[in-house]
Order: C-alpha cells, then sequence, then structure tokens
C-alpha cells in the first residue's frame, strides 16, 4: 500500500491532507493485520477530523470490507470519501445502526476511538458474534504500564485499561500475536470467542 502523510507533531499528523490523532506506526500494523483477517464489516466510532477514517477507508478498498464511521460532532473539513455518519453511537439511530452492524455484518471489526471509550466498549462488546473483533485507542494494559513504557515514547494519552473494560463478561480475550502488537500504537485488539 503506497500513501502520503507528513507528521507535524507528537500524536498528530496529516494523512493524504486529513488530520489524524494516532502513532505514524499504525502504517506498519494495520495493514497486515487487515490482510490476516479478512474482515466483512469495520464500524469506527470517534471519525474526528477524519485522517485515520481515511486510512481505514483506503484499506477497505484495499481489503474489500464494508466501511462506516461515526461522530457525534462533524469535525471534518471536506466532504470524505467514506461514509461518515454524524450520530451519536451511544444511542438512537447510531446504535440501532452499530448493533444491526454487528448483528448482520459478517465477520466484524469495531474500532472504539470516540469521546468516551469505556462505555463505547461495554456497550457494544455484549453484541459482538464469535470471531469478531474489538479494539480501543489511547489503551494500556495498567497506567503504572502506560507511565513507564508508552508516556514519552509511544502515546501520550491514556484513557482506557485493562480494568476499565467488561472483558471477561463477554467472552473476549486477547487476540492472539496481535494485541501486544497493537500495543505499540497504544491500542488493544480483542476477540470474541
Amino acid at each position: 500500500m503506497s500513501f502520503e502523510y507528513t507528521c507535524n507533531r507528537r500524536g498528530r499528523f496529516m494523512y493524504y491532507g486529513w488530520p489524524a490523532q494516532q502513532n505514524t506506526n499504525i502504517f506498519d500494523y494495520f495493514p497486515p493485520f487487515f490482510e490476516q483477517k479478512q474482515f466483512d464489516t469495520v464500524i469506527e466510532i470517534g471519525t474526528s477530523e477524519g485522517g485515520f477514517s481515511h486510512f481505514i477507508y483506503d484499506l477497505s478498498q484495499e481489503h474489500d470490507f464494508k466501511f462506516w464511521t461515526y461522530d457525534i460532532e462533524n469535525k471534518l473539513r471536506k466532504t470524505p470519501p467514506f461514509d461518515f455518519r454524524n450520530k451519536s453511537a451511544w444511542d438512537g439511530e447510531g446504535y440501532d445502526e452499530i448493533v444491526e452492524g454487528i448483528a448482520n455484518g459478517g465477520k466484524t471489526l469495531l474500532l472504539v476511538d470516540g469521546g468516551n471509550k469505556i462505555k463505547e466498549f461495554n456497550l457494544y462488546a455484549p453484541f459482538l458474534k464469535e470471531g469478531d473483533y474489538i479494539m480501543t485507542h489511547d489503551y494500556a494494559p495498567d497506567r503504572e504500564y502506560h507511565k513507564v513504557l508508552m508516556r514519552d515514547q509511544i502515546w501520550e494519552w491514556c484513557e482506557n485499561v485493562q480494568a476499565d473494560l467488561d472483558i471477561y463478561e463477554n467472552d473476549l480475550m486477547p487476540a492472539v500475536s496481535w494485541s501486544q502488537q497493537f500495543l505499540n500504537v497504544a491500542w488493544s485488539c480483542w476477540t470474541k470467542f
């Protein structure tokens, strides 16, 4: 996959002119993950300014999966090439669409990067099917791990840790090999068994 991006400060870069708030090493992890997992549907909560969404959209074109993204606030500076839904993911029509997308979308990945990752994870984890995946951004296994091994090195922000997430109640386990790799870009990676 060829792409264009420019870094302008820690944790923020431009992807084809779209601002993104990610560790730039995402380009090393997401493409092989999508190549291996062959998802049918990917749903993102938390579009923000659209850079990461555009990246996932480009991967959807390469790996032939359906992709759409939600944000209650429209921060997009121009019309996106991807399916952006300016709706709340917590209730109403957005909530119903996400639940239906998980139920009817085949093998599904839910990318949780909205304003309350803990709430979003715990809200949708019960709807995942066996073989589905869910990931949260701004993640560390615990706060001490983030302080010692991630802050000032990998990622500045820690908005969710394992103890916050209803993992065991929802029959989730770390995705073999991928969970550790995605920690390098501050993402968790769980699969339903």
